[in-house]
């Protein structure tokens, strides 16, 4: 569904929480990301997605017909809402260094709102479910409310 590499995210939101695995509680961390694409992001959800949303210039413009769609067909919608759950690979870059790089296998990517805006893009917000160990998850707090460039892939990138 999403795949971006080194993009700009912000981390908006930390929630951790007891979950049940059969009779064993793990401790997840929910991650709330928030970043801006441009509209063909859409294409990797439905490959009518982004036409249905967009709309391209009266009579064309200089990108040409077809291609470019900047135009918000229906405002009033506001924010949409996708459904899915998908296995993903996350990479926090947070610094120049390689041990500034936070990579986290085996997360899951759920709950993607998406709002079209005006001009060809889109915000982005969703949910990362992780289950990590200490040393990660007070990492990941000190990032909280912080831009980080990020790197994300799902499985169903990797068997396209």
């Amino acid at each position: 569904m999403l795949r971006f590499e080194n993009h700009p995210v912000t981390i908006a939101h930390i929630n951790v929480r007891p979950e049940f695995h059969g009779e064993d509680e793990v401790t997840v961390l929910d991650l709330k990301l928030t970043t801006d694409l441009a509209n063909t992001a859409l294409d990797r959800a439905s490959h009518t997605l982004r036409e249905a949303i967009f709309e391209a210039e009266e009579g064309g413009d200089l990108l040409g017909a077809g291609e470019h769609l900047p135009h918000v067909k229906n405002p009033e919608l506001g924010t949409l809402h996708w459904k899915g759950e998908y296995s993903a690979t996350v990479r926090l870059i947070t610094g120049p260094k390689e041990k500034d790089v936070i990579e986290i296998e085996g997360a899951t990517l759920d709950k993607i709102a998406i709002e079209p805006k005006e001009g060809g893009s889109c915000a982005f917000t969703f949910r990362v479910r992780i289950e990590p160990d200490e040393k990660l998850a007070a990492s990941l707090m000190m990032l909280l409310r912080h831009e980080v460039r990020a790197s994300i892939s799902t499985e169903e990138d990797e068997t396209e």
